[in-house]
């Protein structure tokens, strides 16, 4: 077993030379009047307009913690994470213990807070098995779901499900379908202790369809239905309602405007259809993952192909009220020649962080409003993904996904995001934090000598980039445009 450790720093943008008080005492050998510093702000409105555009954001790009990667000389690919009740971690995904592509086992590991390896198990036979989605039960153990092909109940491929305890020991597995091929993506623990579980079936339906199993707490199935229609349809994402039922997202190349759309299903607790929608935002959209809203309606997230152009790719965010009629649809990361949305979980102040890949692992939050607030790439390799995005109990994040290694080889990975900060730190070169003395919520003494006054101009001027990148933006957005730019300088100068 290799476990490597990673660490990262975030780079900072190098300053552009732009007029400024220095240039002018340089240029005209006295201290800019007033207008004259109004004059330097023109000035510099114009170079700061054709060099670089400062990123929209409402607070900071949070700091990695840590990483660790976990794997062998072969290929192992992390699927999904979970918190554990000890403050640890347990990722699920498949590794394969030789180089053969048609043999790998469902592969648990679990670790502590900071990432280090408590124990790893492996589940499976001679041939492929997967797991696609794990969870916390309320004995204290896990339940996993994913595909085998060594223990199929009734075809070649079958969904499967296997039930640990709190040390990783199988106490059951079951496979469920019939004669043709099924597959699980999602899984969740239900009121009464039973599981229910999404993917896809060919044996049922026509084409590939939806396909939803419960069964009790020893995973003997309770029944199955399946939705789509005569082309293909695939659940990646199940959610159990308040009132019993389910919501299920996914995608349907059967139903909708467009080749392949994002599909929403909700059902009553027996599994009957209530209503289903589909939505495109091109001509291919497709759904990974759904969260439930405190006001009763859905999130989807996952990418639209192509868009804005041929051979781009753009992060999908689909929100609708508790019928599943649209309210609002965005795509987070269109400046990116790619992007896609993988998992996503709510944040602590009731926006969204979203995680996937764009040519390395990818993170983005936007706000309730699909505004997109921050996004960053870690570790920037192509084939570098995140496929599972948790809140922690601290505000922070836990992605698991998998990391690109030398020699054509791929292990898991896991990263966890420090919470992101809401309060000032000190400017460059300065020891003193900034302060906000007039109370009104905006941080005009940037100096932090109690007071503001044209010092703090001064620094906002210099050091405006870096403010963007590395202060909560909500307190230096003196115009309130939700971003810290170059009439935020002039605001503060106004003030004074």
């Amino acid at each position: 077993m290799q476990v490597q450790s990673r660490s990262f720093t975030r780079s900072v943008k190098t300053a552009i030379p732009i007029p400024d008080v220095q240039w002018w005492r340089l240029q005209c050998g006295t201290a800019p009047t007033r207008l004259q510093f109004r004059c330097i702000l023109f000035l510099s409105a114009l170079v700061v307009t054709c060099v670089f555009v400062v990123p929209v954001s409402s607070s900071v790009i949070p700091d990695v913690e840590w990483a660790q990667a976990f794997g062998g000389p072969f290929a192992e690919w992390g699927n999904a994470v979970v918190s554990t009740p000890d403050g640890g971690y347990l990722f699920a995904g498949d590794a394969r213990s030789t180089a053969s592509v048609v043999s790998s086992d469902v592969w648990l590991v679990k670790t502590s807070s900071s990432g280090s390896l408590v124990w790893e198990k492996r589940f499976g036979g001679t041939l492929y098995e997967n797991a696609k989605s794990v969870i916390t039960t309320t004995n204290g153990g896990y339940a996993v779901a994913g595909t085998t092909l060594s223990f199929p109940s009734g075809g070649g491929q079958d969904a499967w499900l296997i039930r640990t305890d709190s040390s990783g020991t199988e106490l059951w597995n079951h496979s469920y379908g019939s004669y043709g091929i099924e597959a699980f993506e999602s899984l969740v623990q239900t009121a009464d202790g039973g599981l229910a579980a999404a993917g896809v079936t060919s044996s049922y339906g026509s084409g590939g369809d939806v396909y939803l199993v419960r069964t009790d707490a020893s995973g003997n199935e309770q029944w199955h239905a399946n939705f789509g229609g005569a082309s293909s349809d695939r659940a990646m994402s199940l959610r159990q309602l308040p009132d019993g039922g389910y919501i299920i997202a996914g995608w349907t190349y059967s139903l909708g405007p467009n080749e392949c759309n994002v599909f929403l299903i909700r059902t009553n607790a027996d599994g009957q259809l209530i209503w289903q929608k589909s939505f495109g935002h091109n001509r291919l959209s497709y759904g990974n993952d759904v969260l439930t809203l405190a006001d009763g309606g859905f999130l989807i997230v996952g990418y639209t192909d192509p868009y804005p152009s041929p051979g781009h790719r753009s992060v999908y965010a689909v929100r609708t009220d508790a019928s599943g009629n649209l309210i609002w649809e965005k795509t987070p990361g269109d400046m990116r020649i790619i992007s896609e949305g993988r998992s996503v979980t709510e944040a602590p102040d009731g926006g969204f962080v979203i995680t996937g890949g764009s040519l390395g692992l990818f993170i983005v939050k936007i706000g309730s409003d699909g505004t997109t607030l921050w996004e960053t790439v870690i570790d920037a390799s192509p084939n570098d993904w995140g496929d599972s995005v948790k809140t922690t109990s601290d505000g922070g994040f836990i992605i698991g996904g998998t990391r690109e290694q030398p020699g054509n080889n791929w292990d898991f990975y896991l990263v966890r995001i420090a919470p992101e900060r809401s309060m000032p730190v000190s400017l460059p070169g300065s020891a003193a934090v900034p302060t906000d003395p007039d109370g009104d919520g905006h941080y005009e003494d940037l100096n932090g000598n109690g007071a503001a006054d044209f010092n703090d101009v001064v620094l906002f001027f210099t050091y405006l980039e870096w403010i963007a990148d590395n202060e909560p933006i909500s307190l230096f957005d003196f115009n309130g445009n939700g971003q810290v730019d170059f009439a935020d300088i002039t605001r503060l100068f106004e003030e004074l």
